[in-house]
């Protein structure tokens, strides 16, 4: 009985290192999970595909420049709506980069766009070492829409320029070159995705 208690304390201190060196994985929210607002909001987006996509303006991170999504008409058009706390979201940054590069600037416009501010992201991607696309921006054009109090609802759902919802992360919109909005998508896409997405487009 007398290692009893020197045993114990061991496994416990064992507990919380295994506990410190494997933290819970971050989960992202599908719209399962969402609160029903949320999950209208993404349908909201959902059920603009067929149709002309709203007007976006947003400021490049590279050099702040003012750029709006009109800009683009006569090319293909990703846009990837992300924050700078979001795993997936970095770790999708290279596919995306390649597949501007792949299909050129004359096709393809890939856009990424943050509501986070333009030094942060610098900071992670520094950090992470990790190039963002040409056409990263940032908005503050946001917007919030107020949900009913309740125990298992958000209290504000944040909108891009009225109509991208910022809440959750990636969060995908393919636009063909005509301006209409063709795909949305919910969630980190792997490469194979990303081109199938863009073919007949580009």
């Amino acid at each position: 009985m007398k290692w009893a208690v020197p045993v114990l304390g061991l496994l416990a201190v064992a507990t919380v290192v295994l506990v410190r060196l494997n933290p819970p994985e971050v989960r992202y929210p599908h719209v399962g999970d969402v609160s029903p607002r949320i999950a209208s909001v993404f349908t909201q987006v959902r059920n603009r595909i067929g149709s002309t996509a709203p007007e976006v303006t947003f400021r490049l991170i590279g050099d702040d420049s003012l750029h709006r999504l009109s800009d683009f008409r006569g090319k293909a058009v990703l846009l990837t709506v992300w924050v700078a706390g979001c795993g997936p979201c970095w770790a999708e940054m290279p596919s995306l980069t390649s597949l501007q590069e792949l299909h050129g600037s004359d096709r393809l416009a890939v856009i990424t766009l943050t509501s986070s501010s333009p030094e942060r992201i610098r900071q992670f991607a520094e950090k992470r070492g990790v190039t963002l696309p040409p056409l990263s921006g940032y908005s503050t054009r946001l917007s919030w829409v107020h949900e009913p109090p309740g125990p298992e609802t958000r209290p504000l759902i944040v909108l891009i320029d009225g109509w991208i919802p910022d809440v959750g992360w990636p969060l995908t919109i393919l636009i063909d070159a005509e301006g209409t909005i063709r795909e949305f998508a919910f969630g980190r896409r792997s490469d194979d995705q990303l081109q199938a997405a863009l073919r007949g487009y580009v």
